[in-house]
């Protein structure tokens, strides 16, 4: 055999085995940073990886993993458009892995699932199922060939309560393409997936990531769990994500003021991710809290996003602001605004269009601001039964009226009187399908579940489920499904 033949055979035999999937110490920080958004620091270990260990696939994760969180929560599908070339050649990458290294439809499959979430928030829905297919098809043969591979277990959870919690129309197109999910087993595969890595010093290093996977679905979800980022142990003010994540459970908490405080003092500068949303989300709640300084966040989100997402929202909250202050001339601008060209991709600029074609309530505006801040006394004393009568003509008016105030009693412990406004809601003749009706439903189902009247409970939560084609349904429609499944 001459020189040359084997010194060929044995580049290619080397080329063969240098593909792997290696989280170094450096690659296990470049996770964490990922986690918190600090994409500066990132690269530098990334160009590092790739030098001093190059037939490390993981940098290729990483790289690919960070550019769609970058596209999804700040880019246009123009710029999706533009990169996704860049995406798919990491893509190629990752599939030089051998088939017999688990990580690989791990990595592919969670890539896969991202890339079906950015051409689902673009209304590519044909792209997005076939990309969700791919992403199935992955997580479902690893989990079935590696039963005992943690990493596994989150993503392929995840997948299961998605497809378990998704409105019965799109739910009925996932069986046709054979997907098959179950809430409870999501639920149990991403617990088990964090507490497994958690559990293994090789794993270990998955914390931050998993441990935010393992809070949102159970926050989004309202699963049994009441799971904690500080609990788990995560560092929340050094993360953006987690910063998200957190302030939002504490405005579903009515601590306000912690949540605003948090969101200010997050990470910033030219290391880091900018997460524009997160400007929206504080001239959000200082909205709730009367802070002046409201109407200064949402210019930053309208002058630095480059999306127009959630633009007719912030235009909506604007208007609040202004007829709260008695401006009607600002009121009337930016209701044209919201009625204006633009995106209604997300949920929250559909609601914004409902509102402003229907009209602005400026009662219920203040109780649902005052409600939002945490401040439930002032919303039964703004509620007062004369009120109604006052301040509410149509039925969506009166349903939402009694909405609120059973929330507020809710909020306040004041279980009876809270059944008594849900029932009141729902009572409300002609009154259309509304974020306030479906929710009236799913929460005096919860609140009966806790009660343990359990076929009553099971009543609601069906009759959550018949309410839909409005902002924000599918949520509802989640949760619900959800409780269905807790009372099996």
């Amino acid at each position: 055999m001459s020189k040359s033949l084997v010194l060929i055979l044995c580049f290619f035999t080397v080329g063969l085995m240098a593909q792997k999937a290696e989280f170094t110490p450096v690659m296990q920080q470049g996770l964490a940073d990922i986690a918190h958004l600090r994409y500066q620091d990132l690269q530098e270990k990334l160009t590092r990886e790739r030098i001093l260990n190059k037939g490390n696939r993981v940098p290729d994760y990483l790289e690919a993993a960070a550019l769609c969180i970058e596209l999804f929560v700040n880019e246009t599908e123009e710029t999706y458009n533009q990169r996704e070339p860049e995406l798919n050649a990491l893509i190629n990458r990752l599939e030089e892995l051998p088939d017999e290294e688990p990580f690989k439809r791990v990595f592919l499959g969670e890539i896969y699932l991202a890339q079906a979430s950015l051409q689902g928030k673009f209304q590519n829905n044909i792209q997005a199922a076939w990309l969700f297919y791919k992403a199935y098809s992955l997580l479902q043969e690893n989990y079935q060939r590696y039963p005992n591979f943690a990493p596994t277990y989150v993503p392929w959870g995840v997948l299961n309560a998605a497809i378990g919690s998704l409105p019965n129309a799109y739910r009925n197109i996932a069986s046709f393409l054979g997907f098959n999910g179950d809430i409870a087993l999501g639920l149990r595969l991403v617990r088990k997936g964090y507490y497994s890595c958690l559990a293994s010093e090789s794993y270990r290093f998955y914390q931050p990531y998993f441990g935010f996977v393992y809070c949102y679905v159970n926050y989004q979800l309202e699963g049994n769990e009441k799971v904690d980022l500080y609990k788990l142990g995560l560092n929340v003010p050094q993360s953006s994500f987690f910063i998200y994540l957190h302030s939002k459970i504490l405005l579903e908490q009515g601590k306000t003021q912690k949540a605003l405080a948090l969101l200010q003092q997050r990470p910033a500068g030219p290391g880091y991710l900018e997460f524009n949303y997160l400007h929206y989300l504080t001239g959000k709640i200082a909205l709730t809290l009367d802070d002046p300084k409201a109407i200064f966040y949402f210019r930053q989100y309208l002058n630095k996003a480059h999306n127009q997402n959630y633009f007719k929202s912030t235009y909506r909250f604007m208007a609040w602001h202004y007829l709260l202050n008695q401006q009607e001339d600002s009121v009337a601008l930016y209701r044209s605004k919201i009625l204006g060209a633009g995106s209604t991709f997300a949920g929250a600029d559909e609601q914004a269009v409902v509102e402003a074609q229907r009209g602005f309530n400026a009662l219920l505006i203040q109780a649902r601001l005052k409600f939002d801040g945490g401040f439930y006394p002032e919303v039964v004393r703004l509620l007062a039964a004369e009120q109604r009568e006052k301040h509410c003509q149509k039925p969506w008016e009166h349903a939402e009226f009694h909405y609120r105030k059973a929330r507020a009693f809710q909020e306040l412990g004041l279980t009876d009187k809270a059944i008594e406004s849900y029932e009141a809601a729902l009572a409300v003749p002609q009154a259309p399908a509304t974020y306030a009706v479906g929710n009236s439903a799913l929460q005096l189902a919860g609140v009966l579940e806790a009660r343990g009247q359990y076929p009553q409970s099971k009543k609601y939560y069906q009759r959550a489920l018949s309410f839909k084609d409005f902002p924000f349904y599918e949520g509802i429609h989640q949760k619900a499904k959800t409780g269905l499944t807790r009372l099996k």
